[in-house]
């Protein structure tokens, strides 16, 4: 009997974009075999046109005279997960068999696959609760590269956040400068089976799921209290949470964490906003703010501007301008946004013109961050600024 010896071609993970790979069969020469190649749709592989069909196909080869039969396979562009199955036959009835070493027991038949992974993307954007006092969010910054890959790659974020422009006014307070923990992430998973006023909830996955996460939302429900996940049992696919909680089966049960540890523990990845120098990389500031005086101004403290929007009347915005008495500081304690008028500390005499500087108040912020991504999440992620833990936007 001739045998075949060695089916080799390389089984590590694909990644998405279209790629080739050698497939080698090693043997007896002239032993024949039959080799059929399908993806999970299922479509197989078209050895004379190396394209995926839904027609079924198959190469009816034979090894020759060196020994080594090799083939060059073509794997497609894909945007989901996919598998391919290899699965090679010994023709008996040409005296053919695989051998011990490579068919364990079969003398007919291997079977082997190849996974290929679709690219994960790393979402990076901000967001507000109270998004009526803002104009609309800028717009998300994106990575995206194989799931788990590794390399150097910076991701950099300038965003410009500017107040609502309305009737009741808006003007931005910075409230301190970003840290990582304020980059959130939201893991969804649904229940299995239901729960009233119980800790241990079943879901479908526990993937991505780490001790310390909060929960934070259950759908068709409302979360009790201020839950975190205590414990999670893998096997059994379930967590335990800090507080009862109630909800229905087949329903999304949403969690929350934040932070690099955070983060790079739930998604294995590696990802940091601190800079080459140990410095960290996120920063925000406000855009300094001036208004023109609309008509001279004589011996009093209120002020007519061309324009009031960014200005803020609770005590702590200040102003200077060219002829403005700073002998005291200065600072804008009223505001009639729809009039364009402001009231200050003491009484000015200004020239009609007059360009007024804001401090402590603006109608925009520049937050910018330079992230490094040394490791890829296993899965598509979006890490989301929670702009309310650095900026207010408000008249008062």
């Amino acid at each position: 009997m001739k045998q075949i010896t060695i089916f080799s071609i390389d089984s590590s993970d694909l990644i998405a974009a279209s790629s080739t790979r050698d497939l080698t069969i090693l043997g007896d020469a002239g032993s024949r075999f039959v080799l059929y190649l399908s993806n999970e749709n299922p479509h197989y592989y078209d050895f004379s046109t190396d394209t995926f069909s839904a027609t079924e196909t198959k190469l009816h080869g034979e090894i020759p005279s060196s020994g080594k039969y090799v083939k060059k396979i073509t794997f497609p562009t894909i945007t989901d997960d996919d598998q391919y199955d290899f699965q090679l036959v010994a023709n008996p009835s040409h005296e053919v068999e695989l051998a011990e070493g490579l068919s364990l027991g079969n003398s007919v038949y291997y079977r082997t696959k190849i996974l290929q992974k679709a690219d994960v993307v790393l979402t990076f954007a901000v967001a507000t609760t109270t998004s009526g006092d803002f104009q609309t969010m800028p717009t998300s910054v994106t990575l995206t590269k194989p799931p788990l890959s590794t390399g150097k790659n910076i991701v950099e974020i300038s965003w410009i956040v500017k107040a609502t422009d309305a009737a009741s006014g808006g003007s931005l307070e910075l409230i301190r400068q970003p840290v990582d923990t304020d980059f959130k992430f939201t893991i969804t998973h649904d229940s299995i089976g239901t729960g009233s006023s119980g800790t241990t909830i079943y879901l479908d996955s526990v993937d991505n799921l780490t001790i310390g996460m909060s929960l934070t939302a259950i759908e068709s429900g409302s979360v009790s209290g201020s839950p975190i996940i205590s414990s999670i049992d893998k096997t059994g696919k379930s967590v335990v949470v800090s507080v009862k909680q109630s909800w229905a089966t087949a329903k999304d049960i949403s969690f929350k964490s934040g932070g690099t540890a955070k983060i790079s523990s739930a998604l294995n990845s590696t990802i940091s906003f601190i800079d080459e120098k140990g410095v960290s990389a996120l920063k925000a500031g406000l855009t300094e703010l001036t208004a023109t005086v609309n008509g001279a101004v004589s011996g009093a403290n209120a002020i007519t501007l061309d324009d009031a929007h960014g200005i803020r009347a609770d005590g702590t915005a200040k102003l200077k301008g060219i002829g403005f008495d700073n002998r005291v500081i200065q600072y804008v304690t009223g505001i009639n946004y729809a009039g364009k008028v402001i009231e200050v500390t003491g009484n000015q005499t200004l020239e009609d013109n007059t360009i007024l500087t804001f401090s402590n108040c603006a109608i925009e912020a520049v937050i910018t961050a330079k992230i490094i991504v040394s490791k890829m999440p296993n899965a598509s992620a979006v890490l989301t600024l929670d702009l309310d833990s650095i900026l207010t936007s408000s008249i008062t």
